[in-house]
């Protein structure tokens, strides 16, 4: 392989690794901003109808309370139950943990290639940090498709407790 190619690659390869921070940073950004969501709504929903069940007031007036609070309640458990089903903390920290792989890799790419003349590049460290790329990938992606089948596994289940 002539050093142009061997150049070109380091070029590439950074590339692909910075536009892989960019992508899985948006990607952890928008599962936080969702699961945060989640949570704060329950959270607000659940301390609204903790507080409309302890208000005290005429009989009409204490019924209305008691049937909002139980709305509000329930869509605490719809929430929950999206929650769980979605995986949106569970996917926002995966995420997170492979943007900072991903930064740890670009950094320790970055000094390997500072400074360096393209002809004394060798090739092999390039593939060892190719494969350290892909595996971030990889690791990244059996995490979402296990979060997939666990969130299908608990939606059957909670399904399952409902019609028992």
């Amino acid at each position: 392989m002539n050093i142009d190619e061997v150049e070109l690659k380091a070029k590439k390869l950074e590339y692909f690794i910075s536009e892989s921070i960019n992508y899985t940073s948006a990607v952890m950004h928008s599962y936080k901003r969702k699961a945060l969501a989640f949570r704060v709504a329950s959270l607000m929903f659940g301390g609204a109808a903790t507080v409309l069940l302890g208000l005290s007031a005429g009989e009409a007036t204490k019924q209305l309370f008691v049937n909002i609070a139980f709305v509000l309640t329930a869509l605490v458990t719809i929430l929950n139950s999206l929650e769980s089903f979605l995986s949106n903390r569970s996917l926002w920290v995966a995420h997170e943990n492979a943007v900072a792989s991903f930064n740890n890799l670009y950094d320790s790419l970055r000094f390997y290639l500072e400074g360096k003349h393209a002809e004394s590049i060798e090739l092999s460290r390039l593939e060892h940090y190719f494969n350290d790329y892909e595996n971030i990938w990889n690791a990244l992606n059996e995490t979402w498709q296990k979060e997939r089948r666990s969130s299908r596994v608990r939606s059957l289940e909670q399904k399952r407790s409902v019609e028992s």
